[in-house]
Protein backbone atom coordinates (compact mmCIF):
# COMPACT_ATOMS: atom_id res chain seq x y z
CA UNK A 1 0.00 0.00 0.00
CA UNK A 2 1.50 3.33 -0.57
CA UNK A 3 0.44 6.36 1.09
CA UNK A 4 1.35 9.80 -0.90
CA UNK A 5 -0.28 12.80 1.81
CA UNK A 6 -0.19 13.46 5.43
CA UNK A 7 -3.59 13.26 6.44
CA UNK A 8 -4.60 11.05 8.48
CA UNK A 9 -7.25 9.27 7.67
CA UNK A 10 -4.66 7.81 5.04
CA UNK A 11 -2.12 6.59 7.65
CA UNK A 12 -0.82 3.09 7.16
CA UNK A 13 -0.65 2.43 10.84
CA UNK A 14 -1.50 4.24 14.18
CA UNK A 15 0.92 3.98 16.86
CA UNK A 16 0.70 4.52 20.91
CA UNK A 17 3.33 3.68 23.83
CA UNK A 18 2.96 2.75 26.94
CA UNK A 19 2.57 4.26 30.38
CA UNK A 20 5.47 4.43 32.16
CA UNK A 21 5.43 4.31 36.21
CA UNK A 22 7.68 6.34 38.16
CA UNK A 23 9.40 4.75 41.52
CA UNK A 24 11.08 8.31 26.28
CA UNK A 25 12.05 8.99 22.66
CA UNK A 26 11.88 12.48 23.34
CA UNK A 27 10.51 13.18 26.42
CA UNK A 28 8.29 12.00 28.79
CA UNK A 29 4.83 13.93 29.00
CA UNK A 30 1.55 14.28 31.09
CA UNK A 31 -1.75 13.00 30.07
CA UNK A 32 -4.53 12.72 32.61
CA UNK A 33 -2.26 11.77 35.32
CA UNK A 34 -0.09 9.59 33.87
CA UNK A 35 3.39 9.55 32.11
CA UNK A 36 3.66 8.29 28.45
CA UNK A 37 6.46 8.92 26.18
CA UNK A 38 5.34 10.94 23.80
CA UNK A 39 6.34 11.39 19.83
CA UNK A 40 7.66 13.81 17.78
CA UNK A 41 7.72 15.26 14.47
CA UNK A 42 9.92 12.91 12.32
CA UNK A 43 10.36 10.14 14.63
CA UNK A 44 10.51 6.99 12.06
CA UNK A 45 9.69 3.47 12.94
CA UNK A 46 10.98 0.43 11.08
CA UNK A 47 7.98 -2.07 10.17
CA UNK A 48 8.46 -5.81 9.14
CA UNK A 49 6.57 -8.08 7.33
CA UNK A 50 7.02 -11.70 6.93
CA UNK A 51 5.33 -14.98 5.16
CA UNK A 52 5.76 -18.48 6.80
CA UNK A 53 6.25 -20.70 3.63
CA UNK A 54 9.29 -19.52 2.09
CA UNK A 55 9.64 -17.81 5.22
CA UNK A 56 11.00 -14.30 4.08
CA UNK A 57 11.14 -10.36 5.55
CA UNK A 58 10.32 -7.12 4.55
CA UNK A 59 11.63 -4.06 6.03
CA UNK A 60 9.94 -0.46 5.69
CA UNK A 61 10.42 2.84 7.22
CA UNK A 62 7.40 4.92 8.44
CA UNK A 63 7.51 8.30 9.70
CA UNK A 64 4.95 10.69 11.83
CA UNK A 65 4.21 14.32 11.04
CA UNK A 66 2.52 14.79 14.26
CA UNK A 67 4.04 16.17 17.57
CA UNK A 68 4.07 15.54 21.30
CA UNK A 69 1.48 13.26 21.36
CA UNK A 70 1.55 9.63 22.96
CA UNK A 71 -0.95 8.02 19.79
CA UNK A 72 0.17 9.21 16.27
CA UNK A 73 0.18 8.20 12.31
CA UNK A 74 3.01 6.92 10.62
CA UNK A 75 3.21 7.12 7.23
CA UNK A 76 4.91 4.72 4.15
CA UNK A 77 4.59 2.01 2.06
CA UNK A 78 4.29 -1.54 3.35
CA UNK A 79 3.25 -4.66 2.00
CA UNK A 80 -0.05 -6.26 3.04
CA UNK A 81 1.02 -9.05 5.76
CA UNK A 82 -0.96 -11.30 8.12
CA UNK A 83 1.34 -10.00 11.05
CA UNK A 84 3.36 -6.79 11.43
CA UNK A 85 6.22 -6.01 13.85
CA UNK A 86 7.56 -2.78 14.64
CA UNK A 87 10.69 -1.62 15.98
CA UNK A 88 11.65 2.45 17.17
CA UNK A 89 13.72 3.86 16.32
CA UNK A 90 14.22 2.94 12.95
CA UNK A 91 18.01 4.37 12.65
CA UNK A 92 19.01 1.74 14.97
CA UNK A 93 17.30 -1.32 13.56
CA UNK A 94 20.21 -3.15 11.25
CA UNK A 95 18.51 -4.67 8.10
CA UNK A 96 18.20 -8.55 8.30
CA UNK A 97 21.30 -10.67 8.22
CA UNK A 98 22.01 -14.37 8.50
CA UNK A 99 18.55 -15.15 6.63
CA UNK A 100 15.75 -13.68 9.87
CA UNK A 101 18.72 -12.19 12.35
CA UNK A 102 17.57 -8.37 13.55
CA UNK A 103 19.96 -6.08 15.25
CA UNK A 104 19.45 -3.31 17.47
CA UNK A 105 21.80 -0.84 18.60
CA UNK A 106 21.65 0.50 22.29
CA UNK A 107 23.51 3.30 21.86
CA UNK A 108 26.29 4.16 24.19
CA UNK A 109 26.21 8.05 23.46
CA UNK A 110 22.70 9.83 24.67
CA UNK A 111 22.26 13.09 24.62
CA UNK A 112 20.51 15.22 27.31
CA UNK A 113 17.12 16.91 26.28
CA UNK A 114 15.50 19.08 28.74
CA UNK A 115 12.40 17.33 30.66
CA UNK A 116 13.54 13.54 29.10
CA UNK A 117 15.97 12.75 26.63
CA UNK A 118 16.83 12.81 22.62
CA UNK A 119 15.24 11.08 19.91
CA UNK A 120 16.54 7.87 18.50
CA UNK A 121 17.21 7.10 22.60
CA UNK A 122 14.54 4.65 24.16
CA UNK A 123 14.29 1.18 21.78
CA UNK A 124 10.71 -0.11 21.70
CA UNK A 125 8.42 -2.58 19.81
CA UNK A 126 5.49 -3.67 18.42
CA UNK A 127 3.54 -6.28 16.88
CA UNK A 128 -0.26 -6.45 15.57
CA UNK A 129 -2.12 -8.44 13.10
CA UNK A 130 -4.07 -4.87 12.74
CA UNK A 131 -2.36 -1.83 11.53
CA UNK A 132 -2.02 -0.54 14.75
CA UNK A 133 1.14 -1.23 16.78
CA UNK A 134 0.63 -0.50 20.92
CA UNK A 135 4.12 0.14 21.39
CA UNK A 136 6.13 -1.79 24.51
CA UNK A 137 10.14 -1.47 25.46
CA UNK A 138 12.59 -3.69 28.06
CA UNK A 139 14.67 -0.75 29.03
CA UNK A 140 14.25 1.45 32.41
CA UNK A 141 14.92 5.26 32.86
CA UNK A 142 16.95 6.98 35.05
CA UNK A 143 17.34 10.12 36.37
CA UNK A 144 20.10 11.83 37.66
CA UNK A 145 19.79 14.80 40.27
CA UNK A 146 22.51 17.48 40.38
CA UNK A 147 22.42 21.01 41.85
CA UNK A 148 25.10 23.18 42.35
CA UNK A 149 27.27 26.62 39.91
CA UNK A 150 29.01 23.88 37.66
CA UNK A 151 28.24 23.41 33.72
CA UNK A 152 27.48 20.31 32.71
CA UNK A 153 29.61 18.78 29.49
CA UNK A 154 28.82 15.30 30.12
CA UNK A 155 27.76 12.46 32.52
CA UNK A 156 29.11 8.89 32.41
CA UNK A 157 26.86 6.20 33.72
CA UNK A 158 28.60 2.77 34.21
CA UNK A 159 27.74 -0.44 35.95
CA UNK A 160 30.63 -2.76 37.96
CA UNK A 161 30.24 -5.75 35.33
CA UNK A 162 30.30 -6.42 31.99
CA UNK A 163 27.92 -8.61 32.17
CA UNK A 164 25.19 -6.16 33.25
CA UNK A 165 25.83 -4.27 30.11
CA UNK A 166 24.25 -0.42 29.72
CA UNK A 167 24.26 0.02 25.67
CA UNK A 168 25.94 -2.02 23.03
CA UNK A 169 23.99 -4.77 20.33
CA UNK A 170 21.24 -7.21 20.54
CA UNK A 171 20.32 -9.84 17.99
CA UNK A 172 16.86 -10.64 17.79
CA UNK A 173 15.66 -13.74 15.98
CA UNK A 174 12.47 -11.93 13.83
CA UNK A 175 11.21 -15.94 13.30
CA UNK A 176 10.57 -16.50 16.75
CA UNK A 177 10.61 -13.02 17.77
CA UNK A 178 7.19 -12.53 20.46
CA UNK A 179 6.80 -8.66 20.76
CA UNK A 180 4.55 -9.12 23.67
CA UNK A 181 7.00 -11.07 26.09
CA UNK A 182 10.56 -9.49 24.07
CA UNK A 183 13.69 -11.61 24.61
CA UNK A 184 17.30 -10.51 23.04
CA UNK A 185 21.10 -11.52 22.84
CA UNK A 186 23.80 -8.90 23.45
CA UNK A 187 26.52 -9.77 20.71
CA UNK A 188 28.42 -6.44 21.52
CA UNK A 189 28.47 -5.18 25.31
CA UNK A 190 28.76 -2.12 26.96
CA UNK A 191 29.54 -1.12 30.14
CA UNK A 192 28.66 2.28 30.37
CA UNK A 193 26.69 5.09 28.72
CA UNK A 194 27.44 8.55 27.87
CA UNK A 195 25.22 11.18 28.23
CA UNK A 196 26.26 14.78 25.96
CA UNK A 197 24.87 17.90 26.83
CA UNK A 198 25.85 19.92 23.53
CA UNK A 199 28.85 22.57 23.04
CA UNK A 200 27.07 25.02 25.34
CA UNK A 201 27.12 22.13 28.29
CA UNK A 202 23.72 22.69 30.73
CA UNK A 203 24.49 24.83 34.04
CA UNK A 204 23.37 23.61 37.19
CA UNK A 205 21.30 25.83 39.85
CA UNK A 206 22.74 25.67 43.40
CA UNK A 207 19.22 26.14 44.51
CA UNK A 208 17.22 23.99 42.25
CA UNK A 209 17.87 19.86 40.93
CA UNK A 210 18.79 19.84 37.22
CA UNK A 211 17.62 15.94 36.00
CA UNK A 212 19.43 14.01 33.63
CA UNK A 213 17.59 11.10 32.05
CA UNK A 214 19.49 8.01 30.84
CA UNK A 215 17.79 4.94 29.29
CA UNK A 216 19.46 1.80 29.82
CA UNK A 217 18.50 -2.04 29.88
CA UNK A 218 15.89 -2.94 32.18
CA UNK A 219 17.79 -5.49 34.56
CA UNK A 220 19.29 -5.78 37.94
CA UNK A 221 22.63 -3.86 38.32
CA UNK A 222 25.38 -4.60 41.28
CA UNK A 223 25.92 -1.37 41.68
CA UNK A 224 25.94 2.00 39.43
CA UNK A 225 28.71 4.45 38.84
CA UNK A 226 28.10 8.41 38.13
CA UNK A 227 30.79 10.86 36.96
CA UNK A 228 29.90 14.30 36.32
CA UNK A 229 32.21 15.92 33.82
CA UNK A 230 32.83 20.02 32.25
CA UNK A 231 33.04 20.77 28.72
CA UNK A 232 36.75 20.40 28.31
CA UNK A 233 36.07 16.69 30.04
CA UNK A 234 37.61 17.41 33.53
CA UNK A 235 35.60 15.38 36.48
CA UNK A 236 33.90 17.87 38.28
CA UNK A 237 32.63 14.83 40.51
CA UNK A 238 30.94 11.61 41.24
CA UNK A 239 28.84 9.35 43.41
CA UNK A 240 28.88 5.84 43.72
CA UNK A 241 25.92 3.28 44.79
CA UNK A 242 27.12 -0.50 45.97
CA UNK A 243 23.39 -1.78 46.28
CA UNK A 244 21.66 -4.00 44.18
CA UNK A 245 19.79 -1.83 42.05
CA UNK A 246 16.58 -3.54 40.10
CA UNK A 247 15.16 -1.52 37.24
CA UNK A 248 11.77 -2.97 35.21
CA UNK A 249 11.41 -1.97 32.34
CA UNK A 250 8.84 1.59 31.65
CA UNK A 251 9.98 2.30 34.60
CA UNK A 252 11.58 5.75 36.03
CA UNK A 253 13.96 5.51 38.72
CA UNK A 254 16.07 8.66 40.61
CA UNK A 255 19.36 8.76 41.95
CA UNK A 256 19.46 11.00 45.46
CA UNK A 257 20.32 14.30 44.37
CA UNK A 258 24.16 15.58 44.71
CA UNK A 259 26.02 18.75 44.50
CA UNK A 260 28.46 19.66 41.93
CA UNK A 261 30.59 22.78 41.99
CA UNK A 262 33.22 23.88 39.99
CA UNK A 263 36.81 24.44 41.20
CA UNK A 264 36.65 28.84 41.65
CA UNK A 265 39.81 30.31 43.17
CA UNK A 266 39.63 30.52 47.45
CA UNK A 267 39.25 34.65 47.90
CA UNK A 268 41.59 36.71 48.35
CA UNK A 269 42.95 37.59 51.92
CA UNK A 270 44.96 41.01 53.22
CA UNK A 271 48.22 41.58 53.91
CA UNK A 272 52.09 42.73 52.38
CA UNK A 273 55.35 41.75 52.72
CA UNK A 274 58.61 43.60 52.37
CA UNK A 275 60.80 42.63 49.02
CA UNK A 276 64.28 43.85 49.78
CA UNK A 277 66.20 46.27 52.49
CA UNK A 278 64.98 49.37 50.81
CA UNK A 279 61.79 48.50 52.76
CA UNK A 280 59.76 48.23 49.72
CA UNK A 281 56.56 46.16 49.97
CA UNK A 282 53.98 43.89 47.61
CA UNK A 283 50.55 44.37 48.74
CA UNK A 284 47.58 42.20 48.23
CA UNK A 285 44.19 42.47 48.92
CA UNK A 286 41.20 40.74 47.39
CA UNK A 287 41.07 41.83 43.70
CA UNK A 288 44.09 43.28 43.37
CA UNK A 289 48.12 42.60 43.86
CA UNK A 290 50.33 46.05 44.10
CA UNK A 291 53.74 46.98 44.42
CA UNK A 292 54.65 49.78 46.96
CA UNK A 293 57.74 51.14 46.67
CA UNK A 294 59.31 52.96 50.28
CA UNK A 295 59.68 56.25 49.40
CA UNK A 296 58.73 60.28 50.52
CA UNK A 297 56.09 59.63 46.99
CA UNK A 298 53.84 56.67 46.71
CA UNK A 299 53.29 54.91 43.11
CA UNK A 300 51.47 51.43 42.93
CA UNK A 301 50.43 49.50 39.54
CA UNK A 302 48.59 46.18 38.88
CA UNK A 303 50.33 43.20 39.18
CA UNK A 304 47.79 40.50 38.30
CA UNK A 305 44.23 40.50 38.93
CA UNK A 306 42.27 36.88 41.35
CA UNK A 307 39.16 35.73 42.14
CA UNK A 308 37.43 37.37 44.87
Amino acid sequence: MKVSSGKSENAVFRASTANVTSSDKTFVGQLDGHKFVMWNENDAIKVFTRTASPFSVEASVLTTDEDAKPEVPFYGDVRESDVYYAFYPACNITDLEAGNKIYVTLPETQNYAEGGFAGNTYPMWAFNSEKYFNFRSTCAILGIQLNGNAKVGSIVLSSKSENEPMAGTVEIDAAAFDPSSPSYTFTEKKQSVTLNCGEQGEQLDKNANTTFYFVIPANSYNGIKVVVNDLQGNKLGEKETSNNLAMAAETIYYMDPFTVNADTPEPGVEGYFTVNSNGDQVVFAPGNLYYLPNATYKWQFALRQYGT
